[in-house]
């Protein structure tokens, strides 16, 4: 097992959200081993990632379509609560929308591992896509029916948001805690992922071993016995996301990507848009970044992706 150095965390970040602060940051800090990422090898760094990751050094960018496509637009009717939960009740808030399922197999590189990733596909509701009409979103026009582009701009825009919810969800519902339809209603379309072995992503051919017991609702440890045979197991959580970005860029038409992340989702946001640089804007939330006790709140447990320090 290759344990990164703590170079490497600061490396993740910075290649996620290339931002002055970061940057002032890395400048600050004392100088790292030739070993190490700067900024001068951050680019091999970024390779040697890929590698570790995918047993490659180049991301599967090959595989454009889906495994399976599901067009639910016409039939579908989403319930749900507008708030985290476990999205197993029907809540009192319903709207209906364009639904697509696409769901891709990954496979294992050293093993016979293969598991399903699968991604809900939610559209524009408002008729305010953003970067698909004339004049271009910097104005505050937007086309009358008579316009040319009303059409396109009614329907789709040129941004995709990818919205990883972590562990939030233990059921195939869509968008069940009300993100991706409140992103809806501001003009973007959606893709919305899951964890590993839970919700959509059940492995009901091993037994669904992400809800084995009471007290492993999230149980990534299976994952160990398939490392110890060689597999490259961060593969099945990171692989997903670039396949997502794949048929968006190359098949929709999606010109820029945004991803957002919650929890187990916020750590996948900033590993997945640090390995793609596809991702033009990544938003963590209350993931990858260790978060520790304070005096101001002396009994905070952060969320596992944050660390349990």
């Amino acid at each position: 097992e290759i344990m990164p150095p703590p170079w490497s965390i600061i490396t993740t970040t910075l290649l996620s959200t290339f931002t002055p602060t970061l940057l002032l940051l890395l400048l600050l800090l004392p100088p790292p081993t030739s070993a190490e990422c700067n900024l001068s090898n951050i680019l091999e760094c970024r390779t040697n990632l890929t590698k570790h990751i995918f047993g490659t050094s180049t991301l599967p960018k090959s595989k454009v379509t889906p495994d399976y496509i599901i067009d639910e637009s016409e039939s579908y009717q989403m319930h749900g609560w507008p708030s985290s939960g476990p999205g197993t009740s029907i809540g009192k808030i319903s709207w209906s929308n364009g639904l697509r399922r696409y769901t891709w197999k990954i496979d294992g590189i050293a093993t016979n591992l293969s598991l399903n990733a699968t991604v809900l596909h939610t559209f524009n509701t408002s008729g305010n896509a953003p970067g698909n009409y004339p004049p271009f979103p910097q104005t505050p026009m937007s086309p009358s029916p008579e316009e040319p582009g009303y059409h396109s701009y009614k329907n789709r825009g040129d941004t995709l948001i990818l919205y990883h919810h972590g562990h939030e969800t233990f059921t195939c519902t869509p968008n069940y805690d009300g993100v991706p339809h409140y992103l809806n209603t501001l003009g973007y379309d959606v893709m919305e992922m899951f964890m590993p072995l839970i919700g959509c992503n059940e492995a009901l051919q091993y037994n669904n071993p992400g809800y084995a017991d009471s007290h492993s609702w999230a149980n990534h440890k299976w994952f160990e016995q398939w490392e110890e045979q060689g597999e490259y197991t961060l593969k099945f959580f990171l692989e997903p996301v670039v396949l997502a970005i794949n048929y968006a860029k190359e098949i929709l038409g999606y010109e820029s990507i945004v991803m957002i992340g919650l929890s187990g989702g916020g750590w996948t946001t900033t590993l997945a848009s640090a390995l793609d640089d596809r991702v033009d804007l990544s938003i963590p939330i209350a993931g990858s970044t260790p978060k520790l006790q304070t005096s101001y709140v002396p009994f905070y447990t952060p969320d596992w992706p944050e660390g349990r320090g």
